[in-house]
């Protein structure tokens, strides 16, 4: 990279910390601001199919650094195992955030892509490893100042890099639905897909007996033969005005519904709408 490129990254990432475009209210939502900055000393792009790519970043920094919007408009340092740890609550499972990778020392025109990231993971060797799908089109948000540079192929091996990870305009907030279950009961509950995606699995469930639980993206169903509780995690658009849907829930069980910082709201059997403040 020559040395004027290298003071235009440079000046591009300052520039971030004073003129993000993502909404404050996301900010809330994600483990320390709204756009971030990972480093690492190598890495490499492993093809998986058209346009995708196992993305690996070796000697990865230790700490990400998290610029966050306006009013405050600073930036602190991220924990990169809190980050990674964190990208379910932060919303980005249900929204993947889109990322600028800039490789030091590349050709001009094999130097930039813009890439969505999803399945973030720590080896035991401390690489982190991603799934990155280049994004075609121009970078919108955070990323635009990236556009002019973006190229449609890089090096599949290379040496230092930066990660710019846009936590993007489109927020979401988490939900714990939280499930009482008598012995013998059986509840089912079913979200419209508009307004609620869950994660796929129980994050805390205690049980004195194997029961059954099935989890979608947009509906949970338990058969207990034994009394079951548990918690489950599921997002909402963050400008989302309720969270609808049906259930089937008998007497004795109870679903719950607890919003951000929220209180929890009782699903109720049959049709229910839960408003969101």
């Amino acid at each position: 990279m020559s040395s004027f490129r290298r003071v235009a990254t440079a000046a591009t990432a300052l520039a971030f910390a004073g003129a993000l475009t993502a909404p404050a209210a996301h900010a809330a939502t994600t483990p320390g601001g709204d756009l971030y900055l990972a480093t690492a000393g190598a890495g490499a792009l492993t093809p998986t199919g058209h346009d995708t790519y196992r993305l690996t970043l070796r000697d990865p920094a230790a700490e990400l650094t998290a610029f966050t919007d306006r009013p405050a408009r600073t930036s602190s340092s991220v924990p990169l195992r809190r980050f990674v740890s964190g990208w379910d609550e932060a919303g980005f499972a249900a929204d993947p955030p889109n990322a600028a990778l800039t490789i030091d020392g590349a050709p001009a025109r094999h130097d930039t892509m813009i890439v969505e990231l999803t399945h973030p993971q720590l080896t035991r060797s401390g690489a982190l490893t991603l799934r990155a799908r280049r994004v075609p089109g121009p970078a919108s948000g955070s990323l635009a100042a990236f556009s002019r540079r973006a190229d449609p192929r890089l090096p599949l091996t290379f040496g230092k890099a930066e990660l710019f990870i846009d936590s993007g305009a489109a927020a979401v907030q988490p939900v714990r639905i939280s499930v009482d279950v008598p012995a013998y009961k059986n509840v089912d509950v079913n979200f419209d897909p508009s307004d609620m995606t869950l994660t796929g699995g129980p994050l805390v469930w205690t049980t004195n007996a194997a029961g059954g639980l099935t989890v979608s993206a947009n509906g949970i169903g338990v058969s207990a033969p034994a009394a079951m509780q548990g918690v489950l995690t599921g997002y909402t658009p963050a400008g989302a005005d309720s969270i609808s849907g049906t259930a089937t829930i008998p007497d004795g069980a109870t679903v719950t519904a607890t919003v951000g910082n929220g209180r929890p709201i009782p699903i109720t059997n049959g049709a229910f709408s839960i408003p969101l403040d």
